[in-house]
């Protein structure tokens, strides 16, 4: 009969695990102990089948004389267990690995709704509490729930309260694909047009671990969704490619997450490139299914990154940050140079939501020294720029010498307008504008625009070419008034 002990975790620091003999009824023993220690022992739990034995509430005292009964094989102290932590959580809230089996975020979302626009969400489901309602469904499929269970596992990355992000946070289901895990992008604009409508006045942030082709009617919508005051996270991709050729990913304005292993590399299907502005953890996560109440699965993707970052936006934004700071704060916090092999023109930041320190005064500037006046000639260049400023280039170059006199781009941020002032010689000069795409920098994608200027004269100013467009101008002679001669523009031709 005494063959039956194992270990039983949980409970307080008075409370001790007993094995007895199943003949012996608990509540006599303790009441026995109890008499002879003249102090209270009472019963907390009765084993009978993995264990035979009962745990009690007892000082150290009683504990000891429990010891000496005879039909006693052992006392055992109880204690505290918890869970494991997934990988992806525990990476994002310290700098550096190894892992410290914990998670310590800055914040638990309190207050922000996170609207899940995927396959939909099991809202019953343990990991979301009472926090998760069911919003809408623009799939097309009339059916009112998470049938594949991509959306399920994305919001438990978000908010769930064992392996998300924002443990509190509440999330809202709209589903705009199938059962199958495919939509159309009439009924992903249509659920992002409902979560506009209705996250006006909350706090809230929006999730889309979707995409496919490119798609202007898409990116303009997440554009504005992003812009109304939801911090818009969506996912890079999986194929293994150039961000910039799928929508969501490549619209500018919103978050978009690459992915990375448990070892900080870019997962070897995540896209990347330009349009990427943070990468996380989405190689082998855990969080919530479909079916059970309690299930849960352990799948890749970009579509698992980018909730770590979503559920990074609640943490924010229940801290009290506003919504137009929030992606600002995301990369101004990210743990930089960390991610190997990040792939070209991919900026090398990995998520991190732990507790940040105040920020230092910064040291004062030294005066700034009154300007150099020209004394040769003076080159302006204003550049408005295009929804895809990363296409746009220019150089400068001096025909006389053959020497390039100057040179900018690509440019980062969408709508800006960066000026060039530069001294030059006398000259002939020839300036060429680029863009990479072939599409110019107006007014297809944006309304971007330059103005060349020369000793306080406009010399060329437009923005609607293909490829490039060439102005030339001065004289090898010195100074000329000549009026300037536009190169032709070349015939577009077929990628």
């Amino acid at each position: 009969m005494k063959d039956k002990s194992t270990t039983a975790m949980g409970g307080t620091r008075n409370r001790k695990l007993i094995k007895k003999f199943d003949s012996e009824d608990a509540q006599s023993i303790a009441s026995s102990v109890a008499n002879s220690v003249a102090e209270k022992v009472s019963v907390h739990q009765v084993y009978s089948n993995a264990l035979q034995g009962f745990s009690v509430n007892m000082s150290a005292k009683a504990a000891e004389k429990l010891a000496e009964r005879f039909d006693v094989d052992y006392i055992e102290q109880d204690t505290l267990v918890s869970i494991d932590t997934t990988w992806g959580i525990d990476r994002v809230d310290q700098r550096d690995l190894p892992l410290n089996g914990g998670f310590s975020p800055s914040g638990d979302g309190t207050g922000v709704t996170a609207y899940i626009l995927d396959t939909g969400v099991q809202t019953s489901h343990n990991e979301f509490g009472n926090r998760a309602t069911w919003g809408t469904n623009t799939s097309g499929d009339g059916d009112d729930r998470d049938c594949h269970g991509h959306g399920t596992h994305v919001a438990g990355t978000v908010g769930g309260s064992e392996y998300g992000v924002a443990k509190n946070v509440n999330i809202v289901a709209v589903k705009v694909l199938t059962c199958s895990g495919g939509g159309t992008t009439s009924g992903v604009v249509a659920g992002v047009n409902w979560v506009m409508e209705h996250a006006i006045g909350k706090k809230a942030t929006a999730n889309m671990s979707l995409g496919g082709g490119f798609s202007s009617a898409l990116n303009s919508a997440v554009k504005n969704l992003h812009n109304s005051g939801v911090p818009t996270v969506v996912a890079a991709g999986n194929d293994s490619s150039n961000a910039c050729n799928y929508s969501p990913a490549s619209e500018p304005a919103v978050i978009t997450v690459g992915s990375t292993t448990s070892s900080d590399s870019r997962s070897s299907f995540s896209n990347f490139g330009t349009c990427l502005d943070i990468f996380a953890p989405g190689s082998g996560i855990t969080a919530a299914w479909i079916g059970a109440n309690s299930a849960t699965n352990t799948i890749s993707g970009t579509s698992m990154a980018s909730p770590h970052v979503c559920g990074g936006a609640a943490v924010l934004l229940g801290n009290g940050v506003a919504a137009a700071d929030v992606t600002t704060l995301l990369m101004d916090h990210a743990t930089n140079d960390k991610v190997t092999s990040a792939g070209s023109g991919s900026p090398n930041k990995l998520l991190y939501v732990g507790p940040v320190g105040p920020t230092p005064a910064p040291t004062p500037a030294p005066p700034t020294p009154a300007p150099t006046p020209c004394i040769a000639n003076d080159f302006k260049l204003t550049i408005t720029t295009d929804n895809y400023p990363s296409e746009t280039g220019w150089t400068l170059v001096n025909v006389c010498t053959g020497e390039e006199q100057a040179r900018g781009g690509p440019y980062s941020s969408t709508g800006t307008q960066p000026v060039v002032e530069e001294c030059i010689p006398d000259g002939r000069y020839t300036f060429t504008i680029t863009d990479s795409w072939g599409d110019g920098i107006c007014c297809n994608y944006g309304s971007g625009s330059y103005v060349l200027e020369y000793n306080g004269n406009v010399i060329q100013e437009g923005g609607e070419f293909t490829s490039s467009e060439s102005t030339t101008f001065g004289s090898c002679d010195g100074p000329s008034t000549a009026a300037p001669t536009a190169a032709p523009t070349a015939a577009p031709t077929a990628a």
